[in-house]
């Protein structure tokens, strides 16, 4: 799916959209953007197959980009903080020391 060319096209577009824009894109209008040379090819589950593939990268985009700001803010206020990221039952856990890792 990934290196289909209709699905590399959509993904230049969907970067000027939100996810809920993606999710609420009918096939018409993906249609408009691929263009129509691309109209026999298109089945509705492809289209639903590559709205979900874009709406998880945005996502994944805006949690790197809230971490990102977390982390900055953090170490605007707090220079020698560090972090630590382990894993606890199968999920994350980050430990965050303001003045540096204890000894």
């Amino acid at each position: 799916m990934i290196n289909n060319p209709i699905f590399k096209k959509l993904q230049k577009v969907a970067v000027n959209y939100t996810a809920e824009q993606i999710q609420n894109a009918t096939a018409k209008q993906i249609l408009a953007i691929v263009g129509d040379e691309y109209k026999e090819l298109l089945t509705i589950a492809f289209i639903n197959n590559m709205k979900r593939i874009l709406i998880a990268e945005l996502e994944h985009k805006q949690l790197l980009s809230a971490r990102d700001a977390v982390r900055d803010k953090i170490l605007a206020y707090f220079p020698d903080a560090e972090f630590d990221i382990t894993k606890e039952n199968d999920k994350r856990k980050v430990t965050i020391w303001l003045d540096g890792r204890p000894e």
